[in-house]
């Protein structure tokens, strides 16, 4: 059996990877440590708003909803988006609390 190399996910938050310009944070600053581990290390950019976490389009994410769509490893739905979904899909009839309300 082959051997698991260690991991470790490090999530950096409020750490965005925006074009370089002077209003920039992370490019006017020097993180020599975090350039070090992008640069030898194998990194992604995720996706931290709208619907690539399960919020409305165009809504900003936060560190909760971020943490709960990395710890679940998919989106989760979850609010204003939730109910959405079951609106197109037809689904929120099948909510017995929802019909219960509305008959």
């Amino acid at each position: 059996m082959t051997r698991r190399k260690p991991l470790v996910l490090a999530i950096l938050d409020g750490y965005g990877l925006l074009p370089a310009g002077s209003t920039n944070a992370i490019c006017v600053t020097t993180s020599p440590r975090i350039a070090g581990f992008m640069q030898s290390y194998p990194t992604a950019i995720l996706k931290a708003a709208g619907e690539a976490v399960g919020l409305p389009a165009g809504q900003i994410g936060n560190s909760e909803v971020g943490h709960l769509v990395i710890g679940a490893g998919r989106i989760v739905m979850t609010g204003l988006s939730l109910i959405n979904h079951e609106v197109l899909t037809n689904q929120i009839f099948l909510n017995l609390s929802f019909s219960e309300s509305i008959n």
